[in-house]
């Protein structure tokens, strides 16, 4: 398929057409004459970048267009159809009537805009970037037996439904709405259920060892500082005043009332007196005062200790019924407060529960484990690869849990590498993440330290063995120094070379140079 790219009053270039069609296309200048004019274009146009500037905000677009002008444009023309960007305006434009279903599209990473390593140190938010970025590429996100068997291992409980695939209610959730919505699905439902912890226990913030422990306080009682009575003393003081009253109905049934000292009825055989008790006849015999007055004495006083006695023992009795109904009330509030405390407990095994979740679906979760296994494959590859680079130790990334997804040449981390060397690992990991993300073309730009032929043949030699097209830039003093790609007997690509801003095939330029 032909593919050429057309640009006009882009930056320095007032008017270029370059076709990119062959599996190698060198654009190849000094220094400030272009080069990165074209890559910014081709960027733009690949990854429909309104702003393709790395590194720099994005501001007004007239500062991608020539001097002078109101407006660049550049253009990407296929078989199919074409695509038209144009700035200051921004944006892309595609043509009502040419457009094609389906343009070369490169990814941001394989165009260049963006890098996998850095300059600087690497902090929380860059790491997940290219956390996220790498499972997309590497194709590492995990399938239903991944997360299952993750869920598994961390002991969360399967609330599938009967019949259903084990964790299928989580499942759906990544299915539906993906990893990342998920995983923040699983925060929010930690957070809400923090909330409703904090409403059942009135405490301003959960905290895990605090929900640990907690236990909820008996509610505010003034009795609460008075000790309860014994009921097992209470209960024994009661029988005792119950044996007291019995033996004092005893004592007193032991006195019998003393005999009325009424007239004696005679008995009709011998004349003397005598009583009836109870339907039956008593001799009578004559009792003194004194003796009925000890005798009613007595009773009385038996009386009155029977009176004692009873009372008495009504008074244990009301004791212990007040007493019982005080151990019941304290145990009634002892059961509200098992009560808070139970729902507290369940609440904060909900939350537990979301926050191990959340931290399975989480970039640093499952799918970073299913990409360490990913990253193994990676960098055997990566080794070979950095050898047709002429690079002399293996490029690779860490898989620790320190230095996951960090990049290094052997056992040197990237920032401890010289400027030729960053500039091949930079190149290598493009090249092979293009071949991994399926993009149209790897954009190489300031490929100054291939100046050496030998470093230019291992830089196209790692392009071919890669199987990916790739547009190079390339900063050389003299038009006779560059290799011209289309002159070899294979014809591997092109050459263009870029001067006062035109752009020119390489054998047009040298002509024109020896004219001179």
């Amino acid at each position: 398929m032909t593919t050429q790219m057309r640009l006009l009053n882009f930056r320095s270039i007032a008017k270029a057409t370059l076709y990119l069609d062959r599996d190698i296309t060198l654009i190849a200048a000094w220094n400030e004459e272009g080069k990165t004019s074209i890559a910014y274009a081709l960027r733009a146009l690949l990854c429909t970048a309104s702003w393709p500037i790395t590194g720099k905000p994005a501001i007004d677009g007239p500062l991608l267009c020539a001097e002078g002008q109101e407006m660049g444009a550049a253009r990407l023309i296929t078989d199919a159809g074409q695509m038209t960007m144009t700035w200051p305006e921004g944006g892309q434009n595609f043509d009502p009537e040419n457009a094609a279903p389906h343009m070369p599209s490169s990814s941001v990473f394989a165009a260049g805009i963006q890098q996998f390593v850095s300059e600087v140190p690497t902090n929380t938010e860059e790491r997940r970037r290219r956390l996220e970025a790498f499972q997309r590429i590497f194709k590492a996100n995990p399938s239903h037996e991944d997360l299952s068997e993750a869920l598994k291992t961390a002991e969360i409980q399967d609330r599938s439904g009967e019949g259903d695939e084990p964790y299928q209610d989580i499942w759906n959730l990544v299915d539906a709405q993906g990893w990342d919505p998920a995983w923040k699905k699983a925060k929010k439902n930690d957070t809400e259920m923090q909330g409703r912890w904090c409403q059942v226990t009135g405490r301003q913030k959960w905290g895990k060892k605090i929900a640990e422990d907690w236990k909820a306080e008996p509610p505010a009682d003034p009795m609460a500082e008075t000790e309860l009575p014994d009921l097992d003393a209470l209960t024994k003081d009661a029988e005792a005043q119950a044996v007291a009253v019995d033996e004092a109905h005893k004592a007193l049934a032991a006195v019998p009332e003393p005999p009325t000292q009424a007239n004696p009825v005679l008995c009709p055989h011998c004349q003397k007196g005598i009583r009836w008790e109870n339907g039956a006849a008593f001799k009578h015999v004559e009792v003194s005062e004194a003796k009925l007055k000890e005798v009613r004495m007595k009773r009385v006083d038996l009386q009155g200790d029977l009176k004692c006695a009873r009372e008495t023992y009504e008074a244990a009795m009301a004791a212990f019924s007040d007493a019982k109904a005080l151990h019941l009330q304290a145990e009634e509030k002892e059961d509200e407060s098992a009560e808070v405390t139970s729902r507290a407990a369940k609440i904060n095994q909900e939350i537990l529960r979301w926050q191990t979740i959340a931290g399975i679906l989480g970039p640093g979760g499952v799918r970073e484990d299913i990409l360490r296994q990913r990253l193994g494959a990676v960098n055997e590859t990566l080794h070979k690869s950095s050898m047709a680079i002429g690079l002399s130790k293996g490029v690779r990334f860490g898989t620790g849990d320190d230095d996951m997804l960090e990049v290094y040449l052997g056992d040197r981390h990237y920032l401890g590498l010289c400027g030729a060397e960053k500039w091949r690992v930079r190149a290598l990991l493009q090249i092979h993440i293009a071949k991994l993300d399926g993009s149209a073309y790897v954009v190489l730009d300031e490929a100054s330290t291939m100046v050496k032929a030998t470093d230019r043949t291992a830089l196209m030699r790692c392009i071919k063995q890669a199987g990916v097209k790739a547009v190079v830039m390339m900063a050389v003093a003299k038009p006779e120094q560059v290799p011209d790609l289309g002159a070899t007997a294979t014809e591997i690509g092109r050459t263009y070379w870029v001067q006062n801003g035109k752009v020119m095939p390489l054998a047009e330029a040298i002509e024109l140079e020896k004219a001179a």
